[in-house]
């Protein structure tokens, strides 16, 4: 696998009484990240119908019970800074 960051790819059934899989894979980006998934269970891969790709912020495995919790990274977009802008004076215009 390649270095990178944590991917969680969900693989939904095409039935709603099909379970679907979750794999989390290291990729570069989220397209790596869904090829591996693919390669590494095409039998997921090959049923399904829809899915997600997702950055993943932190992994918790309860190995007693098999479950597992899975929070997404949020990806924010920087905005941009307030720059004040000159007002003109209304009495000025006239």
């Amino acid at each position: 696998m390649s270095k990178g960051e944590m991917w969680c790819v969900e693989m939904n059934g095409r039935w709603e009484r099909d379970l679907g899989a979750c794999v989390v894979v290291s990729a570069k980006d989220a397209f790596e990240a869904y090829s591996e998934a693919r390669r590494l269970y095409p039998e997921h891969g090959e049923r399904c119908k829809s899915g997600h790709v997702y950055p993943v912020a932190h992994i918790e495995i309860d190995w007693d019970s098999g479950r597992t919790l899975v929070k997404r990274l949020r990806v924010r977009i920087p905005i941009k800074p307030l720059t004040p802008t000159p007002i003109k004076n209304r009495t000025e215009e006239k």
